[in-house]
This record gives C-alpha cells, sequence and structure tokens, in this order.
C-alpha cells in the first residue's frame, strides 16, 4: 500500500484557461485526471485530498459521484469550495473527511509532515503538505503544493 496526496482537483470546473488546464472542458479534465490517478494509485492505496474535490459552482449530483472513479480509500481536507458540501454528501466518496481550516499530521516514510489545505494554516516545526494555490509555486520553504495544478 501506498499514500498519496493530491489538492484542488475542482471536478466540474469549465473555467480551463483561468486554470491553466489544456482541456476543452470539464468532463475531458475529469478523464484524463481519472486516467493519470489510476495510472499511478492502486485501489488499497490512501489519497489525501488537501481540499476543493468540486468547484463550488459545479452540480453535487453530477460531479461527485465522479470522486469514486478514482482509486485508494479516500481523506478529503475541505477546502472552500468544499464548504458547500455536507458530511452526508462526501460520505459515501471519503473514509474521512476532516473540517475546512484544519489538518493532521501524517508520518510520511519517517518525514513528519502536516497535511491542510491552506498554506496559511502550515506548522513551522515540521514539512506541509498543502493545497488552495494551484499551479502558483510548488515548493516554498517547508511546504509542498500538492495540488494538481502544480504536479499535472
Amino acid at each position: 500500500m501506498k499514500r498519496w496526496a493530491t489538492a484542488d482537483w475542482h471536478l466540474g470546473e469549465e473555467r480551463m484557461g483561468i486554470m491553466g488546464r489544456p482541456f476543452p472542458d470539464g468532463r475531458a479534465c475529469v478523464e484524463a485526471m481519472v486516467a493519470n490517478h489510476n495510472a499511478a494509485v492502486a485501489p488499497s492505496d490512501d489519497v489525501f485530498v488537501l481540499g476543493d474535490v468540486l468547484y463550488q459552482k459545479a452540480d453535487p449530483k453530477v460531479w461527485l459521484p465522479e470522486v469514486a472513479r478514482f482509486n485508494g480509500r479516500k481523506v478529503l481536507v475541505r477546502g472552500n469550495h468544499d464548504r458547500g458540501l455536507s458530511d452526508d454528501d462526501l460520505a459515501p466518496y471519503f473514509a474521512e473527511i476532516v473540517e475546512d481550516g484544519d489538518g493532521f499530521d501524517l508520518d510520511a516514510d519517517g518525514i513528519q509532515c502536516f497535511c491542510t489545505h491552506y498554506p496559511t494554516r502550515g506548522v513551522g516545526h515540521v514539512f506541509n503538505l498543502v493545497g488552495h494555490i494551484h499551479g502558483a509555486w510548488k515548493v516554498q520553504l517547508n511546504m509542498l503544493n500538492v495540488g494538481v495544478d502544480a504536479h499535472h
């Protein structure tokens, strides 16, 4: 079993130009994301989704079921785009749900990490895995942006 971290899927997003995503629409984007994800992630792996699983204006009845297509046992750390979804909405797709603004500690092969959506919520005494800032940067001091826009 492996453990993976990702963020900022924005399923249902249609603003590909603003997002810097090379797809004609949200459906093509999701198809590529699922294919890329499943090529690396096994069904038994842990996947930490550090916020913004759906675009805030996307129809959850259409786009939330897409989460089930991504391999792995998924843990969601809520981000700002996840605020309109209840725990009941998310529970069929995520083994655990962490509140918006919170995070959790993770031992990543001996490296102590804190996982959160917002870089501003990172902590100074360990390495931080974050999202929220899309492709603005990949690495800052003690932080790694795990967002799909930074790592394709």
